[in-house]
């Protein structure tokens, strides 16, 4: 099978666990070693940030290191390309992301530090935990304590500022709650012509103000850019703006959830079906600790029955049924539809293909010979969603 964007970004992960970043990282490094490391990324050209600024949405499901759950990540999946695309612009050099507790910023930043490209890109990633109670010290001790520096116990100002320096680095500054005098830290101010940038994150768009960052990105806007664009200019009509916003907050801040009801409710002008989608949404959970599953869940079930017929839904229980986390082959997918009596035609298995992947349920590679449905999609589709026609959980049986 040819390999796809989304199999090479997944061997990329693992492949880039344990590279040369890492390995400096957690070595006692010497002198000869820092400008070794110097000359191997000075005869690099890297481009690697602006091209997977222009990929589709990357598959990341698993991780060598398992950084970060699955459903954790499926929360911010729509969005980091968006955020991957501003990092890549050699012109920003500080990015603050504000947004309310819960909206998804922690969860960003871990999707960001295990991209390839972020990888690839710099020589050191370096991610602080900022405590509540400010400790410049101690601030500065945690960013030694990631870089082979010879004393991590004690390092003065002047020190850090002349390592990072020579050195080109990502600094993740997570829960920022007041101003921090990076150059009393002893980081050096990222600039277009040193590579290096600082991304924070903030509930305070105030706090992104005063550390003077190039960019400002506030999730729950992007959020709702992200439900607009998909579901087109049918979202500003005034009879329906009200209801937008309303489903937009009923996602609890999941990108993968306002996706797929943007995808849905594209170019939809009945309000009887947006006052639908918010019934569908306001299912209660059956606990707090199962609240991003059961959105997902409603979500689903909304989707599913938004698809056109009988034959689609059909389909789609067969990819879930048969393609466990993997992809398929546009022709592989179609066949085994034609061989299970699902569609009598190849034309007519283009259009149902075609179909998934407008609602957000399949996810195409870049030239559309490839798809895959989200293993978290495929789990919950199989144990909620779908009805229980005859023989489903014999088949499921059988292939277990």
């Amino acid at each position: 099978m040819q390999p796809t964007v989304l199999d090479k970004n997944l061997k990329q992960i693992t492949e880039a666990s344990n590279q040369h970043w890492s390995k400096a990282a957690s070595s006692q490094g010497t002198e000869p070693e820092i400008m070794q490391i110097q000359e191997m990324h000075a005869k690099s050209h890297y481009s690697a940030l602006e091209q997977a600024a222009v990929l589709s949405e990357m598959s990341l499901e698993a991780t060598a290191q398992n950084v970060i759950s699955s459903s954790r990540l499926m929360k911010v999946y729509h969005i980091l390309s968006k955020i991957m695309r501003r990092i890549g612009n050699s012109n920003i050099s500080r990015i603050g992301i504000c947004g309310e507790a819960g909206v998804g910023k922690t969860t960003l930043l871990e999707a960001l530090k295990i991209q390839p490209a972020i990888r690839d890109e710099f020589q050191f990633v370096i991610w602080v935990t900022v405590p509540k109670i400010l400790n410049l010290t101690e601030l500065r001790l945690e960013i030694a304590r990631q870089l082979p520096l010879s004393d991590k116990k004690s390092i003065y100002r002047e020190t850090l500022l002349s390592f990072l320096k020579r050195v080109k680095f990502f600094l993740i500054l997570d829960g920022v709650h007041e101003f921090i005098d990076l150059n009393t830290v002893g980081i050096p101010k990222p600039t277009p012509e040193n590579g290096c940038k600082i991304v924070l994150t903030t509930r305070s768009g105030q706090i992104c103000d005063r550390m003077l960052v190039d960019l400002k990105i506030n999730l729950e806007d992007l959020l709702w850019q992200l439900f607009c664009e998909n579901v087109d200019e049918i979202v500003y009509s005034s009879n329906l703006q009200m209801l937008a916003r309303k489903i937009v907050d009923s996602c609890c801040y999941h990108s993968h959830a306002i996706f797929l009801m943007s995808k849905a409710l594209k170019d939809e002008s009945d309000v009887d079906v947006w006052n639908n989608a918010i019934e569908t949404m306001n299912m209660q959970p059956a606990s707090p600790e199962q609240e991003l599953e059961h959105i997902m869940v409603n979500v689903l079930k909304f989707s599913y029955h938004r698809l056109p017929d009988d034959t689609t839904r059909r389909c789609l229980k067969n990819c879930a049924l048969y393609f466990e986390n993997q992809e398929i082959a546009r022709e592989s997918l179609i066949d085994n539809w034609i061989s299970d009596d699902l569609t009598d035609m190849y034309q007519k298995g283009q259009k149902v293909l075609e179909t998934l992947v407008n609602a957000g349920l399949l996810e195409s590679s870049e030239d559309g010979h490839i798809f895959k449905l989200h293993e978290t999609d495929r789990c919950l589709l199989l144990e909620h969603v779908f009805p229980s026609v005859e023989g489903l959980f014999l088949m499921r049986k059988n292939i277990n």
